[in-house]
């Protein structure tokens, strides 16, 4: 489980580099072949950090789902969000608990502290 240093770490890293800390581990998963192939096609006038977060944007929309399911209906993290919208460490450490059962290819704390400034409407949309 993440500390809380690591989810205050991450409170001035910009939304753009959180997506490339996403994609970068998924690129570096053996899964990862699918998500190169992916970032391939799109040439080679790319940045690291751009492949990056389309690499994480593909992972995002093939994991998205299971995101949703464990999130979602959580009313742990509705009551988080619905408490004070502005606690964004204390959201993402919320969301963190509970995808870290999820058993993720990439650093929980980045993609909670991902959702977590987003919000739930980004998630869960419905």
């Amino acid at each position: 489980m993440a500390t809380t240093d690591e989810y205050d770490a991450l409170t001035d890293v910009s939304e753009a580099r959180l997506w490339e800390r996403i994609g970068e581990a998924a690129l570096d998963r053996s899964e990862g072949e699918s998500y190169r192939q992916a970032i391939e096609g799109l040439g080679g006038r790319q940045t690291r950090g751009e492949r990056a977060r389309t690499a994480a944007e593909a992972w995002f929309t093939r994991s998205r789902e299971s995101l949703q399911d464990a999130i979602c209906g959580n009313e742990t993290v509705r009551k988080a969000f619905s408490s004070d919208p502005g606690a964004t460490v204390e959201i993402a450490r919320t969301i963190g608990d509970i995808i870290s059962t999820l058993h993720l290819v990439i650093p929980v704390p980045t993609l909670a502290m991902l959702i977590a400034r987003r919000g739930l409407d980004w998630i869960c949309p419905d």
